[in-house]
C-alpha cells in the first residue's frame, strides 16, 4: 500500500453499515472443524460428516460474496474516515456494478484493476483458486442429478471435468476421484473445505493489500488482520 495525499474525509452521517464477511468465513472455518472431529459425542451427525464439510465450502463462498458488496457500500458511509480516492472511486465503481448484477468474478477483477493497475491474471495465484472454488460453488448451486453407471469398464471410472480438476490439483486422492460416485459425495471432504477457505481469504487478503493507505484501508486491515495472518492447514 502506498502514501496518498488526495485523501478527503466522509460526511457525517445517520447511516452504520456493517461488516459480516469475516463472520461468514468464521463459519466456515468451524464448520471445517466439525467436519474433522470424529470426538464429537455420538448422536451428533455433523461431526465427522461430509455436509459440514459442504456447509464450509458454501460459507466460504458467501464470505467472498460479502466482502466484495459490503466494503464498497461501508467505505462510501463510514463517516469520520479519510479516504483515499482510489478507494472511493473503488466503491463508487463497485457500486455501480452491483446495480448492473455483475458476477462476483467480475466485480473482483474490476475491483482489483482500480487499485492496482492490472487485473488479476487467471493462471496465476490468488485468482486461480479463486475460479476453482467458483466452479465447485456453481456445481453445488446448480446441482444437477447424477447419474451413476456402475457397469465394469463404464466411462464413470475415469475423472471427468471439475473432478478431474479437483484430483490434478491433490483435492482428492485416488479413489475419491474414480469410479461411480455422486458429486457432492465427492466435493463433501474436509481437504476441499480447508482449500476453499484458504481460496476466498487469499483474495479478500489481496484486496485489502492493494488499497492505498489512509483511514479507511487502516480499519478494514486491523479488522482483518487476524485472518490475513491465518491460513487454515487441512488436519
Amino acid at each position: 500500500m502506498e502514501d496518498n495525499s488526495h485523501v478527503g474525509e466522509n460526511p457525517p452521517t445517520n447511516r452504520q453499515v456493517g461488516l459480516a464477511a469475516s463472520t461468514f468465513l468464521c463459519m466456515a472455518k468451524y464448520a471445517y472443524h466439525r467436519s474433522t472431529n470424529t470426538a464429537i459425542p455420538s448422536g451428533d451427525w455433523t461431526a465427522g460428516s461430509s455436509e459440514a464439510a459442504l456447509a464450509s465450502i458454501v460459507f466460504s463462498w458467501i464470505a467472498l460474496e460479502c466482502f466484495i458488496n459490503e466494503v464498497p457500500e461501508y467505505i462510501a458511509s463510514t463517516p469520520g474516515l479519510k479516504v483515499a480516492e482510489e478507494l472511493r472511486t473503488f466503491a463508487s465503481t463497485l457500486q455501480h456494478a452491483d446495480e448492473y448484477h455483475s458476477s462476483t468474478a467480475l466485480k473482483y477483477q474490476i475491483g482489483y484493476a482500480l487499485l492496482s493497475g492490472t487485473c488479476y491474471e487467471k493462471g496465476a495465484q490468488p485468482y486461480k483458486d479463486f475460479d476453482l472454488l467458483r466452479r465447485i460453488r456453481n456445481a453445488l448451486m446448480h446441482y444437477k442429478a447424477d447419474v451413476l453407471d456402475f457397469a465394469e469398464g463404464s466411462d464413470e471410472t475415469a475423472p471427468k471435468g471439475l473432478v478431474e480438476k479437483l484430483y490434478s490439483r491433490s483435492l482428492l486422492e485416488h479413489n475419491e476421484a474414480r469410479g461411480p460416485m455422486s458429486l457432492v459425495n465427492r466435493l463433501g471432504r474436509p481437504m476441499i473445505a480447508a482449500f476453499a477457505h484458504n481460496a476466498a481469504l487469499n483474495m479478500i487478503k489481496s484486496l485489502i493489500q492493494a488499497m492505498p493507505k489512509c483511514d479507511m484501508t487502516e480499519v478494514l486491515s486491523f479488522s482483518w488482520k487476524d485472518w490475513i495472518e491465518l491460513t487454515m492447514k487441512p488436519s
